[in-house]
């Protein structure tokens, strides 16, 4: 099986080696003119180096505890925003819960490593906020015994009766919604300008087990996630917007795309939709538009496929490189928002859902056995583990050891932010050289099953 397994890769590799030279030699010959775009990548913008900006991948998990003590409010029920900062002047909200007098809420976050420090804001039923700022500890403890300007203390708005006050109500006029969270923050989700924040990012290299040409640009996707829950805090649906910004293998492979909804009992799911996948495809779904398991059982946690073959996303002008090779018109992609919709009455607390821990994942070319992840992110029951431990994979399943080099190079990376990625036959480790002393001080990015 392992001979046969490295005959594949050699044979991939091979084919995609001669495409590539044939593309280049074309690309080299002809020499277009186009306009200015914003989507058009030159030459220089592959070594932009953006200091630091792989510690986005890393991250700690830590407790957070929220009380409040504030007599005049009664038992009415106060939302917390948790914001992380970026730089000194900006900050972006990552998290949003409820609070009631004397009853702590306690959240686990997933804080990224570059954020110094956390905004925790309360804002009232009259809508009147008030902040703390805290440094990023395991264990964190905030305690607010006042409201410095609020306005009421009594006789809150609320239109659809449902114990949510229209101030801190996202959906004042449905009784059914009250609160939707968003990853990583905004409520634009048009296209991705670079450093949007809006929208995060992942980058995948495809030719895993090997390390190939490494310009981590052959899937480049623009993703966020909307959560919607009810008045108690349990979800109602979870919408996951996708964009495809680069995909330097289009030419001569057709990728497909997945994501593990960590924390989704799938039992708990009543239709998704909004995935582009064909009906004769590879990919095996229920009535309801989940993943089956090769056991043609529906997989649990839930797995969604937002596309089966991501040509069938993008509109490329140019045959051949996808918005990767400077000089060529750039392309665009269909925005794709599948939406999850859960049982009545909901069941799923927003406490279980964290996007941020999310397993997405690219299946190669409609090979449903072949799955790249994020560093030390399970596979699916999918994927075939002869692959494990070829070429350049230093995986030990034993160890929770997943996708990552004997040097611990991943073979994709997840930023919660628009990224700049490295133009076609750029490795990005010359793009970015920061890339080499984060992933050597890093022993797991996210443990394995969580």
């Amino acid at each position: 099986m392992v001979c046969h397994s490295n005959q594949i890769v050699m044979r991939s590799l091979f084919l995609r080696f001669l495409v590539l030279i044939c593309l280049c030699m074309g690309f080299t010959g002809c020499k277009k003119e186009i306009q200015e775009s914003e989507n058009q990548l030159s030459p220089a913008d592959a070594f932009t180096n953006l200091s630091g900006a792989f510690t986005w991948n890393t991250s700690r998990e830590s407790q957070l505890t929220v009380t409040i003590r504030i007599p005049s409010l009664g038992n009415a029920n106060c939302r917390v925003n948790v914001y992380k900062s970026l730089g000194q002047s900006s900050s972006f909200a990552f998290y949003s819960g409820a609070v009631r007098q004397d009853t702590p809420l306690q959240v686990t976050l997933t804080v990224p490593t570059a954020c110094p420090s956390l905004k925790i804001e309360l804002i009232g039923p009259d809508g009147t906020a008030t902040s703390q700022t805290i440094p990023v500890a395991s264990s964190m403890e905030v305690l607010f015994t006042s409201f410095p300007q609020m306005k009421s203390t009594s006789g809150y708005p609320d239109a659809d009766k449902d114990g949510i006050p229209d101030a801190i109500d996202d959906f004042p006029q449905d009784p059914l919604k009250a609160f939707q969270y968003r990853y990583p923050s905004g409520d634009g989700f048009t296209d991705a300008p670079l450093a949007d924040p809006d929208w995060a990012t992942l980058c995948f290299e495809d030719l895993w087990p090997a390390m190939g040409d490494f310009d981590m640009n052959d899937l480049v996707l623009n993703y966020a996630w909307t959560i919607t829950t009810d008045a108690s805090h349990f979800v109602s649906s979870i919408e996951g917007h996708f964009s495809i910004k680069a995909a330097g293998s289009c030419a001569i492979w057709k990728h497909g795309f997945g994501v593990e909804l960590t924390g989704l009992p799938a039992d708990e799911v009543q239709l998704v939709t909004g995935f582009r996948v064909d009906p004769g495809s590879y990919i095996q779904l229920d009535v309801r538009g989940l993943e089956k398991t090769p056991a043609g059982v529906v997989a649990s946690p839930a797995v969604i496929i937002p596309f089966d073959d991501m040509t069938t996303v993008i509109h490329n002008p140019d045959p051949g490189f996808f918005n990767t090779m400077p000089g060529k018109f750039p392309g665009t992609s269909d925005r794709l928002d599948v939406l999850i919709e859960m049982k009545s009455p909901y069941a799923v607390p927003d406490s279980d859902i964290d996007p941020g821990g999310y397993n997405p994942f690219l299946i190669r070319n409609g090979e449903r056995s072949i799955e790249i992840h994020k560093v030390d992110r399970a596979p699916t029951e999918w994927a075939d583990p002869a692959y494990f431990g070829l070429s350049n994979d230093a995986s030990n399943p034993a160890q929770g050891i997943w996708y990552r080099s004997a040097d611990k190079l991943p073979w994709a990376i997840d930023l919660p932010m628009d990224f700049f990625y490295a133009t076609e036959f750029i490795a990005i480790t010359q793009a970015y050289p920061d890339i080499v002393p984060w992933a050597n001080t890093q022993v797991s990015i996210i443990p394995s099953g969580t």
